[in-house]
This record gives structure tokens, C-alpha cells and sequence, in this order.
């Protein structure tokens, strides 16, 4: 984790959520899901999500191809005494292929999304409460 991503500031939290996206790149690459499992709540439904697709996809034998994914566009709320803090930013991602054997070859088209984020603060790090789109 960078050492930026590690501060209990605004600049902090812009950096954590850019590298939690970097790990859900990792994640999906590398079929890897421990690393992020640890910087998502277990309460975090959008986390969740995304966690349990790349192990089915894993599980079932298959892979990704492209996919990356890059964050822009940071706001960071009020930053509370207990420190929780909100974001909304976008995440552009490139196309993906999602390849399992014995199944039709899934493919998400490029794009670009906004998202809301909810990090607390466990320990010395950022955690993610909550991951979605905004209503």
C-alpha cells in the first residue's frame, strides 16, 4: 500500500480508494481475492460482489482478460471525528473478457461509471464499508 493511501486525511482516503481499485485489478488478474477481502467489510454488499464473481470465475476454472480499471473525478465529504469518510468518483474500465470452460465467452464492453464509497478507518488503514452507484 502506498504510504499516501495510509494517512487518516482527505488525501489519504483519495489514495486508498485509488489503490483498492489497483487491488481489484490485482484480484481479478491474478484470481487473488485475500488482499482485497482485507481492505473490504465483510457488511460491504458491493464489495461482496465483486469478491465472489472473481472466485466463482476462479472456481469454476476460468479467467479474465483486460479489464483495468482507472479512477478519476475523487470528492471527499466531511471527513467525521471517527473517521469515516465518503467518496464519489469514477472508475473507467477497459474491455473484459471473462473465459470459463465449457461456457459461452462473457464480454463487458468498456466504459466508465460513478461510485460511491464509505471508508472507516480500522487500525492504522482504510477499509471499505460500502461500494455502489449512486441513486
Amino acid at each position: 500500500m502506498p504510504e499516501a493511501a495510509k494517512a487518516h486525511t482527505k488525501v489519504g482516503a483519495k489514495a486508498f480508494i485509488v489503490y483498492y481499485w489497483q487491488v481489484v485489478d490485482y484480484a481479478t488478474a491474478a484470481l487473488d481475492t485475500r488482499l482485497l477481502r482485507r481492505l473490504s467489510a465483510a457488511t460491504c454488499v458491493g464489495c461482496d460482489g465483486g469478491i465472489r464473481g472473481i472466485a466463482r470465475v476462479r472456481d469454476s476454472g476460468g479467467r479474465f482478460v483486460g479489464g483495468g480499471d482507472t479512477v478519476a473525478d475523487i470528492t471527499v465529504g466531511t471527513m467525521a471525528p471517527q473517521g469515516v469518510v465518503s467518496l464519489a468518483y469514477t472508475v473507467t474500465n477497459t474491455r473484459q473478457k471473462v473465459l470459463v470452460p465449457g461456457k459461452r465467452t462473457v464480454i463487458h464492453p468498456s466504459g466508465t461509471t460513478r461510485l460511491l464509497s464509505t471508508l472507516s478507518r480500522i487500525g492504522d488503514s482504510w477499509r471499505v464499508m460500502d461500494l455502489r452507484e449512486p441513486t
